[in-house]
């Protein structure tokens, strides 16, 4: 299990899922990491495009 821990979420790496918690509120999110992956190369190539 890899965990960032940022000021205001922590990000869980869980096998192929992705846990993303709101330290003050502790609300969670969950997203696949192939789903996370997809997102974080279509922003990669937003910038190549700017």
């Amino acid at each position: 299990m890899e965990k960032i821990t940022l000021p205001d979420v922590t990000i869980t790496v869980k096998g192929l899922v992705v846990e993303i918690r709101h330290n003050k509120t502790k609300m969670v999110t969950v997203i696949q990491s192939s789903q996370l992956e997809k997102w974080a190369i279509s922003q990669l190539r937003k910038e190549l495009v700017k």
